[in-house]
């Protein structure tokens, strides 16, 4: 039987980076006979909230990689604004490709066929290096809320708390804004 393509890129790619291994993550099959459920590992950036930590996480791949992406969650418990409770990862180059129907995102910034598991972990990594600023952000948070559960009109508080920190283009405040009444941040939760 003859092997679809996206498997064999992904063999390519498992076997580059076995190869050729990138400084601050490792990668492999969850099951060696399913090239398309990865685990990763990733290493806390230094100078961050996460430096000395390990983060486990799965790579899910569809039948049609690269022409749609794949889906990251960890598995390690972990804080961070772009990874929901459950432990899913919300970045842009994982979001399916074309026009984002809220007009939040470009196309290009979006899933391109281009994109490797290598590029999607350096992005990974690169959203937790910003996490420096966001442990500022913390601590005035902290302060104005102190660990108490939070209402909607609290979410829209640390909403605009994080707008007057982070002095924002109003494009990016309305995707906040709307995130902050719909889903529960875990700012309060390290």
């Amino acid at each position: 039987m003859c092997e679809p393509q996206s498997a064999l890129l992904l063999r390519k790619q498992l076997a580059e980076l076995n190869k050729n291994p990138v400084e601050g993550f490792s990668a492999g099959l969850i099951d060696d006979n399913d090239i398309f459920k990865w685990e990763v590992l990733i290493i806390g950036p230094p100078d961050t909230l996460y430096e000395g930590g390990f983060f486990k996480a799965h790579l899910i791949f569809p039948k049609e990689y690269p022409l749609r992406p794949p889906k990251m969650k960890f598995i390690t418990d972990i804080w961070h604004p772009n990874i929901e409770k459950n432990g899913d990862v919300c970045i842009s180059i994982l979001h399916e490709p074309g026009d984002d129907k809220w007009g939040y995102e470009k196309a290009s910034e979006r899933w391109l066929p281009v994109h490797t598991v290598e590029t999607i972990l350096i992005s990974v990594i690169s959203i937790k290096i910003g996490v420096k600023t966001m442990q500022r952000l913390r601590k005035k948070l902290l302060a104005a809320f102190g660990g108490v559960k939070r209402s909607s009109s609290m979410n829209f508080s640390i909403y605009n708390v994080i707008c007057s920190f982070f002095l924002i283009k109003e494009k990016k405040k309305k995707k906040i804004c709307k995130l902050c009444k719909s889903k529960d941040l875990k700012i309060l939760k390290i």
